[in-house]
């Protein structure tokens, strides 16, 4: 019951935040819609993770928030926070997962997006935690609806021991 009233409270948080963050359009370059041209992009994700848990695939639905801050029209950086509750079970204990990435990204296009980054995934059960260093390969490809970016996106998360395949899509708004 508890991890389920986390994943709502992400949830709500992530839309309210989201929602907050696009009453401040007028503030940014006016494109009238969420293209490259934009400085700041932020995005609500929506997903699930593929985990290979004792040669088993197991998934789970994960959430998150993104920032990206262009430099140029083709480079930019971003930051990447998920969370993924009841992720995987192991002996009996459910764990949940989240990360953060810094991430760089190249835009060939006003649509595709490749990214690499470098964060940290932390796996808990509520009485222990392990933490490990991971690199993300991403994908995305972006639709500019009515001033908002829709991108179904597709990320490879890697630590020393195994992979995770992250597929969902993000909802974007940029400023």
């Amino acid at each position: 019951m508890f991890l389920i009233a986390k994943l709502i409270s992400t949830l709500a948080i992530s839309a309210s935040t989201f929602l907050a963050l696009s009453s401040f359009a007028s503030g940014g370059e006016s494109h009238g819609d969420n293209s490259p041209h934009h400085q700041h992009i932020f995005g609500v994700f929506l997903g699930q993770t593929v985990l290979d848990v004792d040669g088993e695939d197991e998934s789970a639905t994960s959430t998150g928030l993104e920032y990206e801050f262009r430099f140029h029209q083709h480079v930019s950086v971003g930051i990447t926070y998920e969370v993924t509750p009841d992720a995987f079970e192991s002996h009996g204990n459910e764990y949940d997962l989240s990360l953060y990435v810094l991430s760089a990204y190249y835009r060939p296009d006003e649509h595709l997006r490749f990214g690499l980054g470098l964060g940290r995934e932390t796996e808990d059960n509520g009485h222990d935690s392990h933490s490990a260093t991971i690199v993300r390969l991403g994908f995305a490809y972006d639709f500019h609806v009515g001033g908002f970016g829709i991108a179904p996106t597709v990320n490879v998360d890697f630590t020393s021991e195994s992979a995770a395949y992250v597929l969902g899509v993000v909802l974007s708004k940029g400023f």
